[in-house]
Order: C-alpha cells, then structure tokens, then sequence
C-alpha cells in the first residue's frame, strides 16, 4: 500500500519572491511616510514655540499696561482727594472743573478699555495654552504613530528575510542546508508553521523521527484548527507503527477538513494494514468522489482489490492510475506485479521497463524485474538487475538475497552463501531470507544445517510452506543416508509430517516492505 507523500507546505519559492517585493515596497511607503511625519512634527514644534513666546510677549505686555494704568489711576484718585479736600473750599471756574471733569472721563473710559482690551488678551492667552496643549496631544499621537509605523516595518523587514530563507530553503538540494535555512526563518519569526512543517519533512527524510516529531507537534499547537499538521503528523506515526495514535490524527485530519482526499487515502491504507478491508475500501471510494482525478487512491484501491482477489478490478484501477497520472512509476511496478501474477511475463517485463525509465532509480522496479528474468531463465539479465538495484540501495537485504538466489540457480553456492550472509546481516530477522540460506545449506548438503535454519525460518512465520517443505526434503535425504533403520524411520517420519503441514498451507507469496509493492514470484 502506498501513502501519499508529502513535499513542502504553505510557501513557495515563486511565491516567496512576489511576498519580498510587496513587502519591499510597503517599507519603503512607511519609510516615506515616517519622513513626512517627522517634517509635520518639526513644524508642529516649531509652531508651539512660536506660539508659546508670542504668549510671553502678550503677558509682558499685558502687566506692563496693567502697572502702568494702575499707578495712573492711583495718581488721578490721589489728585481728586487733593482737589476735594484742599481746593474744595476755593472757587474753580467752572471752564475749568468742566475741562477737569472731561479729562477724568476720558481718563477713565481709557482705563475701562484697556481693562477690557486686557481681559481680552488674557482670554486669548488662554486659548493659546489650550491650542498648545492640544499641538503637544497631536505631537504625541503623530510620535505613537511613527513609532508604531517603525515597528510594523521592522516586523516586515523581518517577516522578509525569513521568507526569504524559507525560499532559499525549499529550493536547496542540500538537506542539511535546507533545514539550517529553516531554523534561521524560525528564529526571526517563532511562528512560522510552514517552516516548522518543511523542517520536519526533511528531518523525517534524514531518519531523524523525534526531531520530525516535534515539529509536526509545533505545526498543531501554532495552527490547531488546520489539518495539515495533523496529517503530516498521522503519516510519521503511521510508519513508525504507532497505528492508534495514525488513525486518531487521520481522524482529526478528516474532521477539521471533510474533503480531504488524501486523507481518506492514508487512512484507507491504514486500515487496509489493520485488516479493515472494509472501511479501507470505503476510504478510498470517498477519496475518488472527492477527487475523481486522484491517482493514489485508485492505485491503493487496485491494490486492496488485488488483495481481495479482484484481479480484473485491480487490473481496471491500475489502468485508470496510469491514465490519470502518465508519470506513475509506482502504478507502473504494480501493475507488472499483477500481470506477473495473471502470467503475462511480457507485459510486466513491460510495465517495470517502463517504470525504471521513468525513475531511473527505482530500486523496486529492478529488483522485480530481475526475479521476472530469474523464472524466465535469463540468468545474466536478472544479475545485472540486482546488481543496480544493489548499487543504488546498498543498505537493503532485498537485492543480495534476489542475486543469492541466481547464483543458486547457477550453481555459484560461494558466492550466494556470501550474498544471503549480508543480506541476513542487514537484517536477521526476515525469513525468507534465512530461507534461502538454508536452500544454499541443502544444495551443499549440509542438510543437519540446512534443516536447524529452516526451522529459523519456520519460526520467523510458520505459514510460510516452502520451508516446512525444504526441510522435509532435508529429513528424506538424511534418511537416505542413514544405515541404522530406526533413525531412518525418524527422520522419514519428520519429512512425512512437514510435508502434512504444508500440505495444509495456502499458496504464500512473500511480500517485502520495500519502497513499495514488493512481492517475491
């Protein structure tokens, strides 16, 4: 079965690019705009002292006048109790007392008016302060917007040069780079989700789980209502075996976005793990009314129906895969798988050229392709196919036990005991691995050993019936060679009740979690 793999999320380098520009430019309009602020505060502040010293010179003048007329007032008052106590009692013409009358009114009337003319200007002195009182309140709100402008572009200058790393990082080939750029993006904006989901892709790539874990666990807990994270999340527990926590992040994946096709398709593939081919099948008939286009899920579904027996349906979902998806190397292999099944060699031989011209470094293709020539009888061809299959997945047991098994079939029993003894190096615990070796232990008759590895392999899966087989052989040849009668009957009396074993068994095709669909003929 095979799960949707996921590349990077959110941003891509294109994107990113016309994202710096707007940005670019929205700086340099607050940078502007910052200017133009900072003239208008000049000329505010130029204004409030122009104002506040033409407010001083109006208060001088204003106590100069008012000292001026209070002391020409108290000269008049004292004049008029000069003249009212002293001259009272002589006689004053009366020109003169008029003229004197007249003046003092006059006087007097200047006195009121510039009373008033003061009052006047203590009132406009007033509004003066208020006016400069409300400058000083603009200059505040004028300085709290550029400050704040300043912060908004350096945020932008900042949320630039990250995007400008997680550009840099999408399009780099170089893992360990690309997660170094990354971390950068993240340490300038600590809530950049999409970063975190990249770097936990490339991290999950390079085998490092828990650092992929933890950043798929950062995704959710920035965007808890996005089903992305959960997604990414439920496909690394899925390949780490953690299948209850899988399916509740599939689950959760499928609830926050109910048209999520690949969604439907892991967790159609998990339960297709989890022998739900049911539910399963349900999944993945949801994610083709979703995305009738969705070449995965018709891919996994031909999968299921292959498992179920439907070899014609499996057959008509693997068409539809390839002709939705002409690129499709993985519905390539399987489909030559199907055709090896249904004995169309010619067709498969086919489909896996096919599939490696596509992806030249398609392990599986060659690897099958090979065990195709291996039961055609071109034993050369099937070498020089797992010989590349070797060269490009030197870490994998699949590849030197399909040689180690040419080389039995050639008789090269040195060289095929030195393939399976790597093969079981990488990995000791699959039994047809340790299968073989045993059939290499019999074709050099050492059939005590052969049968003490058989046993391995039978206890590696008992329902593997070439073993019980094998090792019935081996019993039958010891018995031949036996002289002494009672330990011959044993040993007949073994070979008679494995063979009854497997009698019992259903034809069992080894299947290899490799890549992907990887079956043994």
């Amino acid at each position: 079965m095979l799960c949707i793999s996921f590349t990077v999320l959110g941003l891509q380098p294109n994107k990113v690019h016309t994202q710096q520009q707007s940005q670019q430019k929205s700086i340099e309009q607050l940078q502007q705009q910052n200017d133009t602020l900072k003239q208008r505060v000049a000329s505010l502040e130029k204004s409030i002292k122009d104002c506040q010293d033409y407010n001083t010179t109006r208060e001088s003048m204003v106590n100069n006048n008012l000292n001026i007329w209070f002391t020409i007032l108290t000269i008049v008052m004292a004049l008029i109790g000069i003249v009212l106590g002293v001259a009272a009692p002589i006689y004053i013409n009366s020109r003169t007392d008029k003229n004197l009358r007249e003046e003092f009114k006059r006087q007097n009337d200047e006195l009121k008016e510039q009373i008033k003319q003061t009052k006047a200007d203590a009132q406009s002195a007033k509004a003066s302060l208020s006016s400069v009182t409300e400058l000083k309140e603009q200059i505040y709100e004028i300085k709290k917007d550029i400050d704040d402008s300043k912060k908004k572009a350096e945020k932008a200058a900042r949320y630039a040069k990250a995007s400008e790393y997680f550009s840099q990082a999408a399009s780099e080939k170089d893992s360990n780079k690309a997660i170094e750029l990354y971390t950068k993006a993240i340490e300038i904006r600590p809530n950049f989700y999409q970063a975190f989901g990249n770097r936990g892709i490339l991290k999950q790539q390079m085998e490092d789980m828990d650092g992929a874990m933890q950043d798929y666990d950062q995704v959710i807990k920035l965007k808890p209502n996005e089903a992305l994270g959960y997604f990414i999340r439920g496909c690394l527990r899925h390949k780490l075996g953690d299948q209850h926590d899988a399916m509740n992040d599939y689950n959760q994946a499928i609830q926050l976005k109910p048209d999520y096709a690949d969604a439907y398709v892991n967790r159609g593939v998990l339960k297709a793990d989890l022998k739900d081919q049911h539910g399963a099948m349900n999944d993945y008939n949801q994610a083709i009314q979703l995305k009738s286009d969705h070449a995965v899920a018709y891919l996994n579904r031909g999968n299921l129906k292959d498992d179920l027996g439907d070899k014609e349906g499996a057959m008509q979902d693997y068409d539809q895969a390839i002709k939705l998806k002409s690129d499709y190397a993985a519905a390539y292999l399987t489909r030559g798988i199907l055709k090896t099944d249904l004995n169309d060699q010619f067709g498969a031989i086919q489909d896996y050229d096919q599939a490696i011209r596509i992806r030249p470094d398609y392990t599986a293709a060659y690897i099958n392709r090979a065990a195709l020539k291996d039961s055609l009888g071109d034993l050369q061809g099937s070498i020089q196919d797992y010989d590349q299959a070797i060269r490009i997945r030197p870490d994998h047991p699949a590849g030197y036990n399909g040689r180690a098994n040419v080389w039995l079939t050639m008789g090269e029993l040195e060289k095929a005991m030195e393939d399976v003894m790597y093969a079981l190096h990488l990995d000791p615990t699959q039994y047809y691995i340790i299968d073989t070796k045993g059939e290499i232990l019999m074709k050099m008759e050492k059939y005590h050993e052969a049968i003490d590895v058989f046993s391995q392999a039978i206890n590696a899966n008992n329902k593997y019936k070439d073993s019980y087989q094998k090792r019935a052989e081996c019993y039958r040849q010891l018995a031949k060679q036996e002289q002494d009668d009672e330990v011959k009957q044993k040993y007949f009396k073994k070979a008679e009740d494995d063979e009854e074993k497997a009698t019992k068994l259903p034809e069992f095709i080894a299947e290899i979690n490799y890549e992907s669909t990887l079956k043994k003929p």
